[in-house]
């Protein structure tokens, strides 16, 4: 039997830290408690690269192995690249916009909700906003350094090409003589493409493909989910707090009217704002390439880079601006955003969710760590987090007991195996469901 899912709302607040321990851990940052303590089981078994998996692996050379402990680390890794991007920033733009920039930066739904999941989704947005604020400059850094930076940026998700690929086009269209300029940065994203040939002749286009092979997502979802990501939805939030559209259109709108307010034609026109809009239309575009290759790659958090493009070219058009009027609009902007987290989307809302129907299911049976007839349903990662378990096929476990006429006991911690319960149980003398 399952736990009802409930709710808490206890911590009204607006902190990336309050009511954090109290969030069921989810499948992927189960996987990432996992790979980054298996860091040898990536390749074959990941759809994801090393690279985050590896920073956890340092973190964990340092502070406690848990799902909690990886949360600090993105909530940390935010706080320092935040204060780093807003450093170049200011120095370029001035204080003013730099202020703006952090708040935004720091105080947007989207990355309020990322930061809190031990994921590397908060980097990867992190990342965007870094590569945006250095790009005009990066003339003027370490070539090497640059291109370190911007490989480890598609290292940490390979379809951050698509904005590498975007940001050189642009640039080659207006300075048509910089072509091996655009070259040189293009050339980093050798290393994860490289990465990625080598899992296929390695292991098989079958199996590399097994990994996304779940995704079911229509063009029109995927639309709106990319949409949704602007106001801070994600997974598995969404399963117990789903954010209405209207909210959606009140956080934008709000968001529009103090960004365009005065000189509202000239930064309507900004090219940075249109290229935040052009990004969208064409990551739409080349998601929906590929599926009719065959490949379904519409997973919103993949294309979080979106959501920089947008904040990014927000303050970036801001131009002519009093100092009076920057004062007003900061203050107005980190009022509107706290409140919109505060009482709208309330992210500390918190979750009963594996964890709680694991905690149930070993209370029910204390016998689970000797039981030999248990059989119990997971991926690996669930099956070492909870159980302390090696991974086996639970299909073939239950048959093979159920063949055998031996009295066992199922346990199917993410319904996946469907099939075999109800086999089972039209089959079989079941006691409890």
């Amino acid at each position: 039997s399952f736990p009802t899912r409930r709710s808490s709302d206890l911590f009204p607040s607006h902190d990336r830290t309050l009511g954090l321990e109290n969030i069921s851990a989810w499948g992927d940052e189960v996987a990432s408690w996992y790979y980054s303590q298996h860091l040898g089981m990536i390749m074959p078994n990941e759809s994801h690269t090393p690279a985050y998996y590896f920073l956890c692996w340092i973190w964990y050379a340092i502070f406690p192995k848990t799902i909690l402990s990886l949360r600090y680390l993105s909530i940390s890794l935010t706080l320092g690249l935040a204060l780093l991007g807003s450093f170049f920033y200011f120095k370029r733009q001035g204080l003013k916009k730099a202020s703006y920039l952090f708040t935004l930066w720091w105080l947007w739904p989207t990355s309020l909700i990322f930061d809190r999941q031990a994921r590397h989704y908060g980097l990867y947005f992190d990342l965007t906003f870094l590569v945006l604020i250095l790009w005009p400059e990066r003339r003027s850094l370490n070539k090497y350094v640059w291109w370190i930076l911007l490989a480890f940026y598609q290292f940490i998700h390979p379809l951050a090409v698509i904005p590498i690929l975007f940001l050189c086009g642009i640039d080659q269209l207006n300075k048509r003589d910089h072509f091996k300029l655009c070259l040189f940065d293009l050339s980093s994203s050798l290393p994860v493409m490289i990465y990625y040939l080598v899992r296929f002749s390695l292991y098989g286009q079958e199996r590399v493909m097994s990994n996304i092979a779940w995704i079911s997502t229509t063009p029109l979802t995927f639309i709106r989910d990319i949409l949704m990501l602007f106001a801070g939805d994600s997974f598995p939030l969404n399963q117990f707090y789903f954010i209405p559209w209207p909210v959606f259109f009140f956080l934008m709108a709000g968001i529009f009217i103090l960004f365009l307010v005065r000189n509202t034609r000239a930064k309507l026109t900004n090219t940075t704002l249109i290229h935040a809009v052009v990004v969208v239309l064409l990551t739409v575009g080349i998601v929906e390439l590929a599926a009719l290759g065959g490949t379904n790659l519409r997973i919103s958090r993949y294309y979080i880079y979106a959501v920089a493009f947008f904040l990014f070219a927000l303050v970036d058009s801001q131009t002519k601006e009093s100092e009076r009027q920057f004062d007003v609009k900061f203050f107005i902007l980190f009022f509107f955003l706290t409140s919109y987290s505060t009482f709208l989307q309330k992210p500390w809302n918190f979750y009963q969710w594996d964890d709680q129907i694991v905690q149930e299911f070993k209370r029910d049976h204390p016998e689970y760590k000797t039981d030999k007839n248990l059989v119990i349903c997971g991926n690996r990662f669930q099956l070492l987090y909870y159980f302390d378990r090696d991974y086996a096929g639970c299909s073939e476990e239950a048959f093979k007991r159920y063949y055998e006429a031996v009295d066992f006991s199922f346990f199917d911690l993410n319904g996946n195996d469907k099939l075999t319960l109800a086999y089972l149980m039209q089959n079989g003398k079941v006691s409890q469901v």
